[in-house]
């Protein structure tokens, strides 16, 4: 995925607490998988959903909205309602086109 250091730390660390999760929901990785293969499996998933023509667009449908909201608001990114918002506005998107994180939501 990347060569960076601190990326494989951070999917180091998310594998394994993603491992701990499971284990203390009584629940099992599918046979034979890390924690960290999975989060690194996701990952790529998402950079290539991201990557597509489809993704970009949400994307830039979403930048869009987050200016929107930071010039509606008085105090901008700041104010209370932002981050409600703008997550709101995000689910919004996905379901249209019924894929993505907030589809299943």
């Amino acid at each position: 995925m990347n060569d960076d250091p601190r990326l494989d730390l951070f999917l180091r660390n998310a594998g394994a607490d993603l491992e701990k999760a499971f284990r203390e929901a009584g629940s099992a990785l599918p046979e034979g998988m890390t924690g960290e293969q999975l989060v690194r499996a996701l990952m790529d998933d998402a950079v290539q959903r991201a990557s597509s023509e489809e993704g970009k667009e949400r994307g830039r449908r979403v930048v869009a909205l987050a200016r929107q909201l930071e010039a509606e608001f008085p105090r901008g990114v700041d104010d209370p309602e932002f981050v409600a918002r703008l997550g709101a506005g995000i689910k919004e998107i996905y379901h249209e086109t019924g894929s993505g994180p907030a589809a299943s939501a």
